[in-house]
This record gives C-alpha cells, structure tokens and sequence, in this order.
C-alpha cells in the first residue's frame, strides 16, 4: 500500500465532525453522493448537512473502507455500477413525458458477462462491488442492519436454471433487486393484459403485431395500473412524491424508528437502496442502447433489400422455412449470386463457414428469446417463418461488421459475430450483450412488420416507438426504488412475501415445499402469476 493511501486513509479515519473536513473532501463527498442518489448538488449538499453522522459515515467508507475489503478498489465509483449520474436521466422526448437513463459511461451488462464468462477484471470489479456493500453495510446499528437485512443483504443464494438461457441479470447482489425484478414483473403482466384487450377491441388477426404506435399508450396505462396496485396495498408516494421528501412511512407501519427519517443510519440505507437501483436502471439503459445499435443494422440490410425490390418475404404457404429452405433464401438474396449482392452501398456476401455461423447463432438467439422476452407469448416466435427472421437479424451483424465495447477494457472492442479465426469455435453462443443486441433485432423484425412483410421503415418505427415501453419501465423503477424511502420499500418486501405464502398456501403439500424453499425470485414471480390469473 502506497504512503499517498496510507495518508488518505489517515485523514478520512482521524475525522471526526463535517466541519474538520477540508473543503475538497467536502465536495468529494457531495459530488459522490450526488451521483449515487441521482441528486443535484445543492440537494446533496442539504443531505450532508441534515445527516452529518451518516455523512462522516459514508465519507470514511467510499474513501478507505472499501478499498480495504476491495481489490486495486481505488476506481470503485468507474467500475462497480453504483453512480447514476444527475445529468443522464433524461426526459424521453423534449420537457415531457416518461423520463429514462440516457447512454452514459457507466451503462452496461457486464455483470451479467461476468456470470457467462472467467474474466479476472469482471471477478474484481464484481468483489469490488460487494466489498462497498460490506463497508456500507458495517455503518450501520445491529438491530437497523436486522430490520433491513430482508432488503439489503447480499444475496448469497444461487438461482438454478437448467435451460441453457443467459437470463438478465439473475447475478448475485444486494437482495433488493428482486424487488425490482417484481416490479418488471408486474409491468410487463400489465402490459400483456392491455395488449391483449387493445388486439380483441381491433380485432387484430394472430399473424399481425400489435401496431407500434400502440406501445405509448399500453405502456403508459401499464404503469398507472401498477400504481393502482401498489396503492391498494398503502404503498404510497408514488403519485405526488415530493422530489427528496424522505419523510413519508406506510400507512398502517409501527411508528418510524431508529434508521427512518430524520435518524442515524438514515441516509446510509437510502444509499444502499440507491446502489441496487442504480445497477439495474443502468442495465435497462445499456439494453435501451443495444436497441438502436440494432435498430441501425436493420435499417441498412432492409433499405438494401427495398432498394433491390424486395419488400417481403415468401408467404409461408409457398415456402418451407425449414432450416435448408432458410440456408437456400439467405444465399438466393447475400449469396455470391445474390439478389442484394452487387448493391453497392450494402456490400454483403454470405457463403460457406459464414453462412453457416448465421444459422448456428439464429438457432441459439432463438433459444434465448422464447425463454425471456418471448416467454408470454406462447409458440408465436417458434414457428420456421421466425427462425427466418433470426437469422436476417444474425446476417444484418454480420453484414454490418457490428461490434460492441469490451465491458472490461477501455478503448477494445469486439464483434458481435465471432471472427473467422476462432473456427468452429464461432458456432458457440455469443456474449451477453450481443445476446440481446440480436433480441432486440428479432423484435423489430417481427413487431415492426405485418405477416410476412420486410419493411425498412416500420421496423424503424417500431424500434423508435419501443423505447416508450423502456422509458415508462425505467421511470416506474426510479421513482420506486430510489425516490421511496427504505421503509416503504422493506414494507413492500413484506407484500411481495405475503403474496408468496398466500399463492404456496393453495398448492399440494410436495409443490408448497419445494415452491416455499425456491428462490425468491422464483416465488414472487409465481405469485404474481397466480395473483394475475385470480
């Protein structure tokens, strides 16, 4: 350890009232927590001054605390997820409207890369992560460390699944990202329900996608009916929350005590909430991003096909999609050959080992998606005609030379279909987030056209209209998990538990246990699927 470290630990640790701290510190201080609780500095500032214990608290711990549980943790604030950054929630379109986390440098998935690949710099960023959580989670009183360890410990249990299915984010972390997952959950219930009763009103045949102008408003009354839930069981503030009140308890709780409002452990908690929060409002942004990266390579091999008079593809009556019929139609149109191939702003050619990859990643893509986002809609996204639109959506990479920053390495980037080198080794399943860079190119396929259509501008339209559904997701979980104080949330997580057992109450003794010893995740998600079909 350096003689600067040992210094600066020294001068966090011999602190020992807000008005020994040099002026720097202070403005280290107020700009961390600005960042952390996605305040302005002013509101920051007030914070400090209101809670000047938590404060001294919380400046010994980001300074020395975590770098002594950490490894090489001097970089936390870069590289742990934990900062969300005034400036970047941003409202979806001019001064109204939903609002929603812009691309920042803090954005990503990497932990959920980390979960899918060994790298040493995703373990010690992920270790980096936890050891802020201990050095927090020390600060606070033994009976307030008790009360909220259902909310904020670590999540130490691992959530099997057998599918093969990279899931996001599904990583350990502080517990109360299951509460956020629930959210999600509820949402896209509401979402489904909305859509369902928007598709019998018109009438919309099964082989139509609800149209995208549609997505504003279903995803708007998605939230409110959200709302109405969370009300319904005095979960209040959500409606009029006053910006940084943290004065507000539940309706029907004890009487605040040690760590609510106004008390010692006060702020520490509201920045534990926040850096759960934080991480997956940065990964929704990071999946917001990989859509318009998407969004842009669909445009480009549509606008190629369009130019090239291609408008549809074959009616499935007149083409067997199998996947020798799929091989036949990608040569017929990007082949040596083919119809697209001397178009000569879209250079494309796809033969051999090349082809091949396409159809291997299409395959895997599709595993992926019918088990997450297409997981509602029954067999709709398993039919041949959407093996077909896998693989546009694979080829429209590969033609595009698409590549995305390395989570872990500053300045590197990689490809989103593995390079020719790696042989039979560019077969395997792609990263993460090119994972769901090709889900997000499937969706805008099939959403963004009507049966069998190939159109560059509703596929561009659909995407722009999907980011409605993202805004109004992020601004539920915000305004939810990092405007509401900490008892509201842990009263919630007692909710959400009470749902549980009442849904395991119904079933059969050897379904009750195994249901009630599953992870949490596993049992909210099957009450509110029961608490949705009551």
């Amino acid at each position: 350890m350096s003689n600067m470290s040992n210094t600066l630990r020294n001068t966090a640790s011999s602190i020992e009232k807000l008005a020994d701290m040099e002026e720097s510190q202070r403005i280290n201080l107020t700009q961390t927590l600005a960042d952390i609780l996605t305040l302005e500095l002013h509101d920051a500032d007030v914070l400090i001054s209101d809670y000047p214990e938590d404060a001294l608290d919380l400046y010994v711990a980001f300074a020395e605390t975590v770098q002594a549980y950490g490894e090489h943790a001097r970089e936390w604030r870069q590289n742990t997820m934990t900062l969300l950054p005034f400036q970047y929630w941003k409202p979806l379109e001019a001064e109204s409207g939903p609002y929603l986390v812009s691309e920042n440098p803090y954005t990503s998935l990497k932990y959920l890369s980390h979960r899918e690949f060994s790298d040493t710099k995703a373990q010690q960023q992920l270790n980096n992560r936890k050891a802020l959580h201990t050095a927090l989670s020390e600060l606070l009183r033994v009976n307030v460390h008790a009360k909220y360890a259902p909310l904020l410990s670590w999540d130490a249990d691992e959530l099997v699944d057998v599918s093969g299915v990279a899931r996001y984010p599904h990583l350990k972390d502080i517990v109360l990202w299951q509460l956020t997952h629930a959210v999600e959950d509820m949402f896209n219930h509401e979402y489904r329900l909305l859509e369902d009763e928007y598709r019998t009103r018109h009438g919309s045949p099964d082989t139509d996608a609800t149209p995208s102008s549609a997505i504003r408003k279903l995803a708007k009354d998605a939230v409110e009916r959200v709302h109405l839930h969370l009300a319904s069981w005095t979960i209040t503030g959500l409606f009029s929350w006053a910006p940084f009140d943290m004065g507000e308890y539940v309706v029907g709780e004890p009487l605040p005590e040690v760590a609510d409002t106004g008390q010692r452990g006060h702020l520490i908690l509201r920045v534990m909430c926040n850096m759960a929060a934080n991480r997956v409002l940065l990964e929704r942004a990071r999946l917001d991003g990989l859509g318009a990266i998407g969004a842009e390579a669909n445009q480009a091999l549509l606008q190629a096909l369009n130019r090239n008079g291609i408008f549809q593809a074959p009616h499935y009556n007149d083409y067997d999609y199998d996947e020798d019929g799929i091989r036949k139609l990608l040569d017929a149109w990007f082949g040596p050959d083919g119809i697209v191939a001397k178009d000569k702003t879209y250079p494309c050619s796809l033969r051999g080992q090349d082809l091949e990859v396409v159809l291997a990643q299409a395959r895997h893509i599709r595993h992926q998606y019918t088990h997450t986002r297409g997981h509602y809609a029954g067999g709709q996204h398993a039919t041949e005609y959407s093996s077909f639109l896998f693989a546009l959506a694979v080829a429209a990479c590969h033609f595009g030379k698409i590549k995305l920053p390395d989570e872990f390495s500053l300045g590197r980037t990689k490809p989103v279909i593995p390079a020719r080198n790696l042989g039979e080794r560019r077969m395997d399943l792609v990263g993460p987030e090119a994972i769901e860079l090709l889900k997000a190119m499937y969706g805008q396929l099939f959403y963004g056209n009507s049966g069998y259509q190939l159109s560059a501008e509703g596929t561009r339209r659909y995407a722009d209209d999907y980011r409605w559904r993202h805004a109004y997701l992020q601004d539920l979980l915000f305004n939810m998990f990092k405007r509401l104080s900490p008892s509201q949330l842990l009263y919630f997580d007692g909710v959400m538990m009470k749902l549980a057992r009442r849904n395991e109450k119904g079933l059969g003794s050897l379904d009750r246990e195994a249901t009630a010893n599953a992870h949490r995740l596993v049992r909210f998600g099957l009450a509110l699927q029961h608490f949705y079909q009551a």
